[in-house]
């Protein structure tokens, strides 16, 4: 019975134990469910705390009263705090240049929720200023996070801004240079176009830059220089990073056409270039200067060759002229002979005259200079013209009122005034006008160019026609001799280049201005005289020569005879010498006194004035006439050894020189 009841009572009690078990079993369950997300939301929690104290960015918490609430070190060191705890017991409007732009931005967050990519400017605790790329975004509420709430990242930008700055004064600096730089800039792509041009592109070719950049290069440049300059573009291209050099013409905005040095230089694989960069400038006054220079370096060499050849030349006409003469004077009645011996002498007289040509052109002419009023000079020629030149020409005169002396050689300057309107004549075949017209111009200092007489006071003898004009083409080459353009026969070359010789050689100058159809002018400038430097006096009367004794120097046998036989025929007693080293041999060795020397300036071992000097220096009371086929521009009659006699010359004029200067 009990065993029963036993049995009946341990059913029940066995289904409550299990029921116990069970719920015992659950809640240990539970309890360790509930203990293993505590300890997942712990390692989450130190895991998200870690990637915020690491990151290189700030994060902050702030309040809605603007309290920083959470901060990482980084927001600390961007925001110049000493900790975090320094920063977390501070109000980020603190942060701000000024508290309205805090509250602003408050509203602006509270507004839009998020706001991204803001470039902000905070202010550091010392003063100092930092710039950060910020996000601001609007927290969820719960969990504890109170309405309002704000979340924040900050990236440092100061050390970006600061070299953007940088480089933003270099740029500013750059571009003033480019702006302001003499030479003008181009950047030209590999295809040719023009990329860039700067402002310097107006002054140089007169393009703006905006139309600069709507060409391409090979429209500017000169049709003939363009295989050139493609020549140097092309070495430019296979030498990277090295200057080539180039010179051309390019077209200005004008139509015209300037001379432009040009260094090309390939920087199409540098950054920030990806272009051949073009420095130039303008160097067209260089070019002229350069040519002009060219152009009388070539006319003195040519002055020099001239006179060289003169000089031989009147050697030969002195004994030529010289023998004609003696002949016609002894030949007496046959007039069979006379005639011949008068062409022979024609002809050396005309060969004389054209030797003088050369002789001006080179500068190496003698002259006879004075002080001469311009305006009589040229009131005299006007008669003489006239006839010259046709009646289908009218001649003009315009002559000013102003001091017009100047010092030249009168024959000379009537030679050059017939030249000119010879000349004027040919280009007014069916008439014209011819003007002269005389004045006084001033010079300024720096204002004389290349082209111009140097600063000063001269009197301007201008000689207008209304001609055909010159072509621009050769108006450089019109002084030199030999050239011309009139037909074969009618013209030697040498008219305009013994102008050009002859002013230079009067310490003037002659430039020349012309258009076709439209004349041409030539402009001669004669330094004035200030005094008046008149001289008056009149040559003694000739003299017996007694027995003066003249020493002849003299290279040239038939010269030397010449000028023997010409003063032995007038009673001088003559030594003759071959050279200076003769003649000085001869001066030591006679025992009388040499009352002259007669020397040629041009002779073998010792040249005339090396022979003077040291005649002087022996015999100090000898006098000294020096002669020759063309003139020493040290030696004339102002030369303190003595005058000079050109050749060729006449007999005559020896023994009457000769006996001025004894009787002197």
């Amino acid at each position: 019975m009990v065993r029963v009841v036993v049995g009946i009572l341990a059913a029940p009690i066995s289904a409550l134990a299990a029921a116990v078990l069970a719920v015992i079993g659950s809640a240990a369950l539970w309890r360790a469910r509930a203990h293993a997300g505590s300890t997942a939301v712990l390692a989450l929690e130190r895991r998200y705390r870690r990637l915020v104290d690491h990151n290189l960015a700030g994060v902050l918490c702030l309040s809605p009263k603007g309290e920083v609430t959470e901060a990482n070190d980084a927001a600390a060191e961007i925001l110049g705090c000493r900790s975090r705890a320094d920063l977390l017991a501070r109000n980020v409007a603190a942060f701000f240049p000024e508290e309205r732009e805090w509250l602003d931005l408050h509203a602006r967050v509270a507004g839009d929720h998020h706001l991204a990519n803001l470039e902000l400017c905070f202010r550091r605790p010392n003063g100092a200023l930092v710039w950060a790329q910020c996000n601001f975004s609007l927290a969820p509420t719960g969990f504890g996070v109170p309405a309002g709430t704000i979340e924040a990242t900050l990236v440092d930008l100061t050390a970006r801004k600061q070299a953007e700055d940088v480089l933003r004064a270099r740029e500013r600096r750059f571009r003033a240079l480019i702006e302001n730089s003499a030479d003008a800039i181009a950047l030209v792509n590999a295809g040719g176009d023009l990329v860039f041009a700067s402002d310097s592109t107006e002054r140089v070719l007169g393009y703006t830059p905006k139309q600069f950049t709507e060409l391409r290069l090979a429209e500017l440049i000169h049709p003939e220089d363009l295989d050139g300059a493609s020549l140097l573009w092309r070495q430019a291209l296979d030498h990277p990073g090295v200057n080539v050099e180039a010179q051309y013409r390019a077209r200005h905005a004008d139509g015209g056409w300037r001379w432009i040095e040009a260094t090309f230089c390939d920087l199409s694989h540098t950054p920030g270039v990806r272009a051949l960069v073009v420095n130039y400038r303008d160097v067209s006054e260089r070019k002229a200067l350069e040519q002009q220079l060219r152009q009388s370096q070539k006319l003195e060499a040519m002055g020099r060759l001239a006179g060289g050849i003169a000089h031989d030349f009147n050697n030969l006409l002195t004994v030529i002229t010289g023998y004609s003469d003696i002949a016609l004077l002894r030949l007496g009645q046959p007039e069979s002979l006379r005639k011949p011996l008068e062409e022979i002498k024609r002809a050396g007289e005309r060969a004389a005259s054209l030797t003088r040509q050369l002789l001006a052109f080179s500068r190496q002419q003698a002259l006879a200079p004075q002080v001469v009023n311009l305006n009589h000079l040229v009131e005299n020629m006007e008669q003489m013209l006239r006839p010259l030149i046709g009646e289908e020409i009218n001649v003009a005169l315009r002559l000013g009122t102003a001091h017009a002396m100047v010092r030249a050689d009168p024959a000379q300057i009537e030679q050059m005034l017939l030249n000119l309107a010879v000349n004027a004549r040919d280009a007014m075949p069916e008439g014209g006008s011819l003007t002269l017209t005389t004045g006084q111009v001033e010079i300024p200092p720096g204002g004389a160019g290349a082209s111009q007489p140097a600063p000063g006071r001269y009197v301007l003898l201008c000689v207008e026609d209304t001609g055909t004009g010159i072509p621009a083409e050769i108006q450089s080459r019109i002084f030199e001799p030999f050239f011309t353009t009139k037909e074969r026969g009618k013209g030697t070359g040498l008219g305009l280049a013994m102008v050009y010789g002859i002013m230079r050689q009067s310490g003037g100058f002659v430039e020349v201005k012309s258009e076709l159809g439209k004349g041409t002018k030539f402009f001669l400038y004669f330094p004035v005289v200030v005094d008046r430097e008149e001289r008056a006096g009149a040559a003694a009367e000739s003299a017996s020569a007694g027995a003066a004794t003249i020493l002849v120097a003299e290279d040239e046998d038939g010269v030397r005879a010449l000028v023997r036989d010409t003063l032995a025929a007038h009673g001088f007693q003559v030594l003759e010498s071959r050279d200076g080293q003769e003649a000085l041999k001869i001066c030591a060795e006679h025992p009388g006194r040499i009352d002259l020397l007669l020397t040629d300036v041009v002779m073998p071992n010792l040249d005339g004035r090396r022979l003077a000097e040291r005649l002087h220096a022996m015999r100090p009371e000898t006098k000294i006439l020096f002669m020759s086929g063309f003139a020493d521009p040290q030696l004339g009659d102002n030369n303190k050894l003595g005058p000079f006699l050109q050749k060729p010359f006449a007999p005559d004029a020896v023994p009457t020189r000769v006996r001025e200067l004894l009787e002197s």
